[in-house]
């Protein structure tokens, strides 16, 4: 039987190479969605080739739990920025993918970015905007706009604009901008972090670092850091900490130190302490104390200067006391 006139066969009925050439013409975001269209209903889709940005979603064709697009290039990217509502996206992979960037003005709210199939990070976010970052799902580097890094999501590089790291989520590297944390920050170089909860920051190498509740800062060799509440340093090597509430430093090597409240510091080679109010400080080493109001003073070595009478010193021998006047 033969085709009545004015009817198209389906793609899937020609020659197998003919097909692809002839899907191959698409625009890759047509691809993506044509590999996501059901094949009941779409007869002529069929499992394209693996390593093609196509292919690497094809496992989307039996799936009825997906809400979000996979964008391949700038130009779709930008569209769907620019259109009002909701956008749930994941960035796709494959030589003829673009490294896609979030600039200028967005339309779209609110806008979400998930891992997807092929696990491509978005490539920059520059815009003043709003961005979920979804499990899975990562920021290359940021400049500007705002990030909620929800557990299991990851910004890589900042320089600017606002990250609000959730417990589970992960920023590796700060060097500008404002973070408020729950989750964990590898290395500060420069900006504003405040950390909360149980968040964790592995190095502090500069910039400002507040932390309050019982999160920890693992080291630190620069910058300034600010301990309220329960929260701890691990050692100092140099920058400038300072101590209030019940809040610890378990060792100073370097570095200038001021301690209140009920703070413990335990302090040695060449750092330099002031302690104030109830704080508790242990010497060794080189370094140098000064300790007012009712501080108590725990002397292995280095050099402590009492100001006032309610100072209490255990001297343990090897350490120089000055009675200040």
């Amino acid at each position: 039987m033969t085709d009545q006139a004015g009817f198209e066969a389906p793609v899937s009925r020609l020659p197998g190479d003919l097909k692809w050439h002839i899907l191959g013409k698409l625009p890759v975001e047509d691809q993506g969605r044509l590999a996501l269209v059901d094949k009941a209903t779409r007869a002529f889709i069929v499992p394209p080739p693996e390593g093609t940005p196509v292919g690497l979603v094809r496992g989307a064709m039996r799936r009825e739990d997906l809400q979000y697009r996979t964008i391949y290039t700038q130009t779709e990217l930008q569209a769907s920025l620019d259109s009002p509502g909701p956008l749930d996206f994941a960035a796709g992979a494959g030589e003829q993918a673009d490294r896609l960037v979030v600039g200028g003005w967005c339309a779209a709210d609110p806008i979400r970015l998930l891992a997807g199939h092929d696990g491509q990070p978005l490539g920059e976010l520059n815009a003043r905007c709003l961005i979920e970052v979804c499990s899975g799902a990562a920021i290359t580097r940021m400049n500007d706009g705002t990030a909620e890094v929800t557990a299991g999501a990851t910004v890589t590089l900042m320089y600017g604009g606002m990250c609000v790291v959730h417990e589970g989520g992960t920023l590796v590297s700060m060097h500008g901008g404002r973070t408020t944390a729950r989750g964990g920050i590898r290395e500060v170089f420069q900006g504003y972090a405040d950390l909360h909860g149980t968040a964790e920051a592995t190095s502090v190498l500069g910039g400002t670092v507040e932390a309050m509740d019982e999160s920890i800062i693992h080291a630190v060799s620069g910058g300034i850091v600010w301990l309220h509440d329960r929260a701890c340093v691990g050692t100092a090597t140099g920058g400038e900490i300072s101590l209030e509430g019940a809040s610890v430093l378990l060792r100073a090597d370097g570095g200038t130190v001021y301690a209140r409240g009920r703070s413990a510091v335990t302090a040695g080679g060449q750092a330099f302490v002031r302690a104030h109010e109830t704080a508790t400080v242990t010497v060794y080493g080189d370094a140098v104390v000064h300790a007012y109001d009712q501080v108590s003073v725990e002397a292995h070595g280095g050099t402590v200067h009492l100001h006032g009478p309610d100072v209490r010193l255990t001297d343990h021998g090897g350490a120089t006391i000055v009675h200040a006047p």
